[in-house]
């Protein structure tokens, strides 16, 4: 029997990354997690695998989970996590581009374990970012179907969201370069690709991570926040429609 195939989904924030994980771990030969690193988190995450501890359950206490003196503890944790699941055809999880800089030395022992990345961008910056500060608002950055959802009114201002989406435009290429660096195997796919023809995609990501196709579509509970709802959150959404008129920004206000 071969070893599990270990893999990452690599993204940032608001680019519908915990419903592709949570697709993938409806396939019966996956095993597909939540934010394993993420900082000070010892929870049990609601929604993809849940038999497999976050990083920070398995550091003592009076230790922080991002010391460098972790490489070695690290390395064995990512190496047991395939371990734990020798009847699945791939194992993985959701990694933040912010984790990797809070676990130094991570990305090269992903790299260093044969892992695969699918590196998932969405192509809408500036939705992402008007999306985000609806989900901090609120303090909600998933959903289950049928969940209520308390409303919310935030102000966007124009020129400091523009400047957030060229710094996180910079980022996205920033760890398009890292990775290649790396030699990994790598898959970009899009959130935009994903929502229009999501069968297909996750047929590619299937190909990927060398997983025999599910015999029936995969599902999720989870939900996408549509940008329906920016019309009724963004308090000054006309003012900011108006000033992104004619602009390669104009269709996340309009489409």
């Amino acid at each position: 029997m071969r070893r599990p195939t270990t893999f990452v989904v690599l993204t940032t924030q608001r680019s519908g990354s915990s419903w592709l994980v949570d697709l993938l771990d409806d396939h019966p030969a996956i095993a597909a997690y939540a934010e394993l690193f993420r900082v000070t988190d010892t929870t049990v995450s609601d929604y993809g695998a849940t038999d497999y501890p976050r990083f920070e359950v398995t550091v003592g206490p009076g230790t922080w989970s991002v010391s460098r003196q972790l490489v070695r503890r690290r390395y064995q944790y990512v190496r047991g996590l395939a371990r734990a699941h020798p009847d699945r055809q791939a194992v993985g999880f959701k990694l933040m581009y912010d984790q990797t800089r809070d676990h130094p030395g991570l990305m090269s022992i992903l790299a260093l374990t044969r892992a695969r990345f699918v590196h998932l961008v969405r192509r809408d910056q500036l939705g992402a970012l008007v999306s985000f500060d609806i989900a901090e608002q609120r303090g909600r950055w998933w959903y289950h179907e049928g969940d209520q959802l308390s409303p919310v009114r935030i102000r966007v201002e124009p020129a400091e969201l523009l400047r957030r989406v060229e710094e996180r435009e910079r980022e996205i290429e920033w760890f398009r370069r890292r990775l290649a660096r790396l030699r990994s195997p790598v898959l970009e796919i899009f959130y935009e690709d994903l929502l229009d023809r999501r069968d297909e995609v996750i047929r590619g990501v299937l190909r990927f991570l060398d997983v025999v196709p599910a015999d029936v579509d995969l599902e999720s509970t989870l939900v996408r926040s549509s940008s329906e709802q920016f019309a009724s959150a963004v308090e000054n959404y006309d003012d900011l429609r108006s000033v992104l008129a004619g602009t390669r920004f104009e269709s996340t206000f309009t489409g």
